[in-house]
């Protein structure tokens, strides 16, 4: 009887790693960040409260994510609505003005630019959660908002942390699009050999490499190249490569 997988997205800005795991409980992200030090960027999920309760990593909320919160309710109640997204949006927009800057002068600008608008979102969103029906969309939205603030405030004091995880959305979104095409993985091993070449895929779009051509250099090459290497294949390494060939 064919069962019900999940597929999860871990990306930086150079790298992606595809994993697939049979149950969507916390004990799979758990397992891959067994070993990690540092800020996981993720949405309020509770799949991820294991890993996040580790000593040494720190938990970064989406905003991408508290936003769909309120689009989602924006049919019943609109101007409030349309507030949220707005302000909301204001942050992107810096975010966007920041993205050359130093981490730490990303971080002095968010402190002083961008964490008055928030601050002013999250008053905004309990005076809200006053006057609303409790079970009313865009009250559950406001309390997301205020359940995870200590999480979406994070990227404030950190440049190099992004307000959003919308990249691994996007990477995400890749072999969703698709599924209903490649529903059925087969087998366990099936799954995992797809979540590997999601990986390559995914590495390649990250780092702005056409994936066969990627894929016909290398593939060839791996029954002769040396195991304790292969890390010098991967996508990111295969176009530091390629551009120092140029130099």
């Amino acid at each position: 009887k064919p069962h019900r997988g999940h597929l999860y997205t871990w990306a930086s800005t150079d790298r992606v790693v595809y994993t697939y795991a049979r149950e969507g409980t916390g004990d799979h992200p758990a397992q891959i960040l067994a070993n990690f030090q540092g800020t996981l960027v993720a949405d309020g999920g509770s799949s991820f409260n294991q890993a996040a309760s580790k000593p040494g990593v720190v938990r970064a909320g989406c905003w991408a994510h508290a936003r769909r919160k309120f689009w989602d309710a924006r049919d019943t109640d609109p101007r409030h609505v349309h507030h949220a997204l707005e302000t909301i949006r204001e942050v992107f927009q810096l975010e966007r003005r920041f993205r050359e800057l130093s981490p730490d002068d990303r971080a002095r600008q968010r402190r002083a630019v961008t964490w008055p608008i928030l601050q002013a979102l999250r008053a905004w969103c309990q005076a809200l959660t006053l006057s609303e029906p409790p079970k009313s969309p865009l009250a559950k939205a406001a309390n997301y908002v205020l359940r995870q603030w200590h999480t979406l405030v994070v990227f404030i004091d950190d440049g190099d942390i992004p307000a959003h995880n919308n990249l691994s959305e996007l990477l995400l979104r890749q072999p969703v699009v698709g599924r209903k095409n490649w529903m059925f993985a087969g087998s366990e091993g099936g799954a995992q050999t797809a979540a590997t070449w999601f990986s390559l895929i995914g590495s390649c779009m990250v780092n702005a490499i056409d994936p066969w051509l990627y894929l016909s250099d290398v593939l060839p090459r791996l029954n002769s190249w040396p195991a304790k290497r292969v890390l010098e294949l991967e996508p990111a390494a295969w176009r530091a490569q390629r551009l120092s060939q140029r130099a």
